[in-house]
């Protein structure tokens, strides 16, 4: 599979992935449906990243705490990689 990215409206895209603009309502509504999808994508397109991701010291353990409450209980904590 091919793994290169291309710069699409700004933005690193691997060109054999899909994207979707939803509302919120829509997003709830569409995770079974794209959710193996999805993580199929997030998969491909991480295995091109070389290093740690900029936004972990960022992460918040209240947003996902919230996140859980409103969209889905199951949701993981970020895997930040062995270097993370």
């Amino acid at each position: 599979e091919d793994l290169s990215f291309e710069v699409i409206g700004g933005f690193r895209a691997v060109p054999s992935i899909t994207r979707l603009i939803l509302s919120a309502d829509e997003f709830c509504h569409s995770i079974p449906l794209i959710k193996q999808s999805h993580e199929k994508a997030l998969v491909i397109a991480t295995a091109k990243v070389k290093t740690v991701a900029r936004y972990r010291k960022s992460h918040s353990a209240g947003v996902m705490k919230l996140l859980r409450l409103d969209v889905d209980p199951t949701l993981p904590d970020p895997d930040y990689g062995p270097n993370g």
